[in-house]
């Protein structure tokens, strides 16, 4: 970190070594990580250090103001850090005049990048000069850069905006005007804005194929070296510039003239509305369209605003004008981010300091690249790429991580080991990302578990365990554990190899269960700081068969299980328990249709897919709670009965007496009053999801199924007093695909009974269609993925 003596070093004369004889008070202001931001000389009588301070929002205003005070009241030397150094203007380029008080020096942003800039006001106090020194290769090349095309543009006539002009110029610096009668900031975009972009696509404009533009800017091979020599990015961002590259081969572009960083503070304008345009050292006449217009909202919103990607979208679809249409639109963003970050990405890697808004930058990019690449890979890959990322540089690990997590089947979870510190951010993250249809978060003390349902109705499970317990014994420190984790080559954290072995013969032993076949290549190195563990777990993994009490006994002499901290592992035990029974959701879902309608099939894949995805218990009864057994079983026997009642065809009762029918109904609705409060208590409050396969709308639409004849007013009246599912699914087809299925029904009743579950489904679903729906089950695909969504983003709430 260079002190104040340092940087004047660095702007003095290659060819001299330097003895400075004059010494020269300055004030300073430093940056938050301690480094010099601005210096300027202690009898100055204006700030003009803020040439270089944008005044965006009311922050950067109150700062602006509070240091425009200071120097009216002359209070400078009271506020401001003051040194001295020594300076022979000799010895200091002919360019720079520090022997008066009317310069400011900016230090630039650390980086290979890095410059000088200096500020020397003329002596009528109207205007003056900036002049750019490099400090190293690149920020070099970057002068040469914008020495080059000021020449460039200083030929074109009329182009519709106005630039620095070149006072002088040599091998490392290069000294521009000042042009004040451009004195007003643009903070939002406006007709300007776009003026200025039609101007310099007009300058220099081509069309060319995404191949040639890839040579161009040597891209693929950039992507493969950036892979090779990552140490400090996160991988999943660099994976997902591979996919773009993918997804835009082929297509044919349009390249011209762009500044390359076209900002609010690189950018002035007149009482006219016309545009100052300056710092032109990024600029290249083989950038995409709209390269300014997509780099203007990405910094500003970013940088001052602190939006997201969601809401820089949106703002950006306001004044998309400029291009032709929504393909176009995602075709030119998907190539500015291709481009824009790959030049970025390189500059961090080599930046061995990390300021917070790369961070920042990088999290928006990552979300921004997630959402243009969701048309062509799978939004639950791109999320788990982006949960990593955001992880890079955290303190965490995972737990049981396949090579490649992104890849992991829909059907399995994510377990990661992070303090509760750590989980909120991510937390944050995932709520504004903009493939998050819904998050639902159940937080506990010891685990935090996040479910996510993507825009197109994938399911992603998250587990951040911040203690290792089981009940109320720790049995290892997650604080520990993330102190030392694996990193493997593509940067994510895992659990190391001795750990997890231990945590695997701890948490199958604890939970009364064998150690997966898997491990036991690795048993011969299991160890740990207690020789008597190691034992019991060794012999686990040899015997199969965990000593459970044994190991137990062993975990309670942790000091992590002894006294205070024992009651603190209780109670909040205890608390999670509780919380659980409040977190839980469970719903009741109903399934109805005539035989052959396909209930069966659907119910079984149903089942399947929330055990599976959602991780919810399933129960299934048919057509009702059986809280009371089949009126056969009061003179057969409850197998008998059961054993008849499915050998036989449906609608096969002869029952024509109201009597008969009304006791039959009373007794089988008793089982459904009483029922549904037994199933709510012992398996919807519990986190369950009750599958009826057949419900109470059988009695309205077919009582002849269950021997009852009775006026329709009396069966539908009784559906009033049911606690009312949470979902009820109709399936029905035409009578000939029902008639392939099954032949129990003949066509007619088919239609009829179609019609009626039609009406009925139409009458109930009046004011909650969503809790009522009839599907046309003739593409079982197609069928599931309506039921699947529907449930997911019911429970996912």
């Amino acid at each position: 970190m260079d002190n104040i003596q340092n940087i004047f070093e660095k702007i003095a004369s290659d060819d001299n070594h330097l003895s400075f004889t004059k010494p020269v008070f300055v004030h300073f202001i430093s940056n938050q990580d301690g480094s010099v931001r601005w210096v300027w000389p202690v009898h100055a009588q204006s700030p003009l250090f803020l040439k270089f301070y944008h005044i965006q929002g009311m922050k950067a205003y109150l700062f602006a103001t509070f240091i425009k005070i200071i120097f009216g009241l002359r209070l400078q030397r009271w506020i401001f850090k003051k040194e001295q150094v020594q300076i022979n203007q000799k010895t200091i380029k002919d360019y720079i005049n520090l022997m008066n008080d009317r310069w400011a020096l900016f230090t630039g942003t650390t980086g290979p990048n890095q410059k000088y800039i200096l500020y020397q006001q003329h002596q009528n106090g109207n205007e003056g000069t900036f002049t750019k020194i490099s400090l190293s290769p690149e920020s070099l090349d970057l002068i040469n850069q914008e020495r080059t095309v000021l020449e460039f543009l200083a030929k074109e006539k009329n182009i519709g905006f106005d630039f620095p002009a070149i006072i002088s110029t040599d091998r490392n610096y290069i000294k521009l005007s000042e042009n004040r009668t451009f004195s007003k900031r643009v903070n939002q975009w406006g007709h300007q804005h776009s003026q200025f972009l039609s101007a310099v696509e007009k300058i220099n404009s081509n069309e060319i194929s995404f191949d040639n533009f890839d040579k161009l800017h040597q891209i693929s091979s950039r992507i493969k070296q950036l892979k090779h020599d990552r140490k400090k990015l996160p991988s999943g961002i660099v994976k997902k510039l591979e996919y773009l590259v993918h997804s835009l081969n082929n297509k044919i572009l349009i390249t011209h003239l762009a500044h390359g960083d076209f900002t609010p503070w690189n950018t002035y304008a007149n009482r006219q509305g016309e545009l100052y345009v300056y710092d032109w050292e990024l600029s290249s006449n083989i950038y995409p369209k709209g390269f300014d217009f997509f780099h203007y909202f990405f910094q500003n919103s970013i940088l001052v605003q602190k939006k997201n990607w969601k809401d820089i979208k949106s703002e950006m679809a306001k004044n998309e004008a400029f291009f032709e249409n929504e393909t176009e639109f995602q075709k030119y963003l998907s190539l500015y981010l291709l481009v824009n970050l790959l030049n970025y990405l390189e500059v961090y890697e080599r930046q061995s300091v990390w300021h917070p808004q790369i961070n920042w930058l990088l999290e928006s990019w990552n979300m921004a690249l997630s959402d243009v690449l969701s048309y062509t890979i799978s939004e639950r890959e791109l999320i788990i790429l982006d949960v990593f990322d955001h992880l890079h540089q955290k303190k965490y690990a995972g737990l049981k991580l396949a090579d490649q997590p992104e890849k992991i089947s829909e059907y399995s979870d994510i377990d990661f080991l992070m303090s509760k510190s750590v989980s909120i951010p991510l937390i944050k993250m995932l709520k504004i990302h903009p493939l998050v249809k819904k998050l639902k978060i159940q937080s506990g003390f010891a685990m935090t578990k996040m479910t996510v349902l993507t825009q197109n109705n994938q399911i992603l499970s998250l587990d951040t365990i911040h203690r290792l317990k089981r009940k109320n014994l720790e049995f290892m420190s997650v604080e520990e554990l993330t102190e030392r984790p694996y990193i493997d080559k593509t940067g994510i954290k895992k659990v190391g190899l001795m750990d997890m072995l231990q945590f695997l013969g701890l948490f199958y032993g604890l939970n009364y269960a064998k150690i997966p076949f898997r491990y036991d290549a690795y048993v011969d190195v299991i160890h740990t700081e207690n020789q008597k563990l190691d034992f019991l777990i060794n012999d686990q993994f040899y015997s199969k068969l965990p000593n459970t009490s044994a190991l137990k006994s062993e975990i309670k002499k942790m000091k992590q299980n002894k006294g205070y901290s024992f009651l603190i592992n209780t109670l909040t035990y205890f608390l999670d328990t509780v919380i659980n029974v409040f977190y839980q959701k469970g719903m009741i879902i109903t399934f109805s249709g005539v035989d052959g309608a396909g209930k069966s099939t659907v119910i079984e894949n149903t089942k399947k897919e929330i055990e599976k995805k959602l991780r919810k218990r399933v129960v299934v009864f048919r057509h009702r709670p059986s809280v009371l057994p089949i009126l056969s079983a009061w003179t057969k026997g409850k197998s008998q009965a059961e054993k008849a009642a499915t050998e036989t065809l449906p609608r096969q009762g002869h029952n024509k007496s109201f009597i008969s029918s009304l006791l039959r109904f009373a007794y089988y609705y008793t089982d459904y009053v009483l029922g549904q409060f037994y199933i709510y208590v012992r398996h919807v409050l519990r986190g369950d999801v009750v599958l009826y396969d057949r419900y109470y709308f059988d009695f309205i639409n077919d009582s002849l199924r269950s021997n009852i004849t009775l006026p329709d007013w009396i069966l539908k009246s009784g559906y009033t007093l049911l606690l009312k599912p949470d979902l009820n699914f109709f399936l029905y087809a035409d009578p000939q695909t029902i008639l392939t299925r099954k032949k129990e029904l003949d066509e007619a009743t088919i239609i009829t009974l179609t019609r009626n579950y039609l009406e009925l489904f139409n009458n109930l679903g009046k004011h909650r269609n969503d809790q009522y729906q009839s599907i046309e089950n003739i593409h079982l695909g197609q069928t599931l993925s309506h039921i699947s969504n529907t449930i997911q983003s019911k429970l996912i709430s």
